[in-house]
């Protein structure tokens, strides 16, 4: 059900495009929302959060901190999709092998997974620790 669900939605950049936003951190915003918009990184779900995120905080959203929390409220409008309950648990139990607080859920690691793609999903998988920092952190993609 969870995957119909990350797969359905279609992404609204109206508000991020046409030089609505002006100033150089603006300047990739539209392509930004094109990425959203194209499927190759986030699913359609967690993308259309993510950008009525980016639209809500209209000029504000050309911070990539304020970016980042907008792909934070995509990854957590997923649905997580139990077939990555396995590979969630094996990367919490080896952060707690190597000693490291784990400062994520095995629910968000599963939405994580759920609502991105291919190389990134591998990547923020494999960057959820353990890491040289000494935590495990939910990691997703942000541009």
């Amino acid at each position: 059900m969870c995957g119909k669900q990350n797969d359905e939605g279609v992404v609204d950049c109206a508000a991020l495009k046409g030089g609505k936003l002006t100033g150089p951190a603006c300047e990739g915003m539209s392509g930004t929302c094109d990425l959203l918009a194209g499927g190759r990184i986030y699913r359609p779900r967690a993308a259309r959060a993510a950008a009525a995120c980016m639209t809500r905080m209209g000029a504000r959203a050309c911070d990539i901190g304020v970016r980042k929390r907008c792909y934070d409220e995509g990854v957590h409008a997923a649905c997580p999709e139990a077939q990555f309950a396995s590979a969630c648990q094996a990367k919490m139990d080896q952060c707690h092998a190597a000693g490291q607080k784990v400062t994520y859920t095995k629910e968000e690691c599963m939405k994580a997974e759920s609502a991105l793609t291919g190389g990134d999903r591998t990547w923020a998988l494999s960057a959820m620790g353990p890491s040289s920092e000494g935590t495990c952190r939910l990691m997703f993609t942000v541009f």
